[in-house]
């Protein structure tokens, strides 16, 4: 089986999220790594939605960071978490990679919708 192949089948493996969370646009399954505020967390991942905040905003919020699959590999990434979330560390999740204005949703969340 040749790369393009290897990598066509592996996106089809993908693409599938159950209900209102297509791959499409941007949601992607991962695990918690960690929750932290902003400045606790790793310097840099594949998508840190701290970058889009202002320094201010950011000192404010919540962040989690997460590890999920993509077409290139096993990535990371800095998340913004809701305010009255328990989302802890080791939790499955959902959460949108082209919109960080998308607070990431455990997974139990995601099946009931």
């Amino acid at each position: 089986m040749g790369v393009a192949s290897s990598l066509w089948l592996l996106a089809g493996c993908q693409t599938t999220l159950p209900g209102p969370y297509p791959w499409a646009e941007g949601w992607r399954e991962a695990t918690v790594l960690r929750t932290e505020p902003a400045d606790k967390l790793s310097a840099s991942a594949w998508v840190d939605c701290r970058e889009a905040l202002s320094p201010e905003t950011v000192s404010k919020l919540q962040f989690a960071e997460v590890e999920y699959h993509d077409v290139g590999g096993q990535r990371r990434a800095i998340t913004l978490i809701r305010p009255d979330s328990m989302i802890q560390a080791k939790e499955r999740v959902v959460f949108n990679v082209k919109d960080c204005t998308k607070a990431l949703e455990a997974q139990a969340k995601k099946a009931a919708r």
